[in-house]
């Protein structure tokens, strides 16, 4: 499991441990998220951080985006070298129309809603 160590982030990783949905639950962040990363890792709930997300997501069975719509489509863009038809994508986003419209574009996705 991915993501970017947040409130929300940090909440799904929580519930994924306590229900016993991954085996490994890795952070990606920015430099500037190191103190959240750091801190995430000592609480436990991550088991690893990366700043390079090609190393976040490598071998993963599902990444959850959970970064401001806005950025969305940044994330997008960063992950598509590395997209896998084995992976599970999803994110938290308050709205849909952009994310959808992102994947698009960078994913050449046809996703159904």
């Amino acid at each position: 499991m991915y993501y970017r160590v947040g409130l929300i982030g940090g909440s799904i990783a929580r519930a994924a441990r306590q229900y016993g949905l991954s085996k490994s639950i890795v952070g990606y962040g920015r430099r500037q998220d190191m103190q959240n990363l750091e801190t995430a890792k000592r609480l436990g709930v991550i088991d690893d951080y990366y700043l390079q997300i090609e190393q976040a997501v490598q071998g993963a069975d599902c990444v959850v985006i959970a970064t401001p719509v806005a950025a969305i489509e940044s994330i997008f863009a960063m992950l598509k070298p590395f997209w896998s038809e084995h992976t599970i994508y999803t994110d938290v986003g308050s709205t849909k129309s952009s994310v959808v419209s992102a994947a698009h574009r960078f994913l050449a996705l046809c996703l159904i809603i």
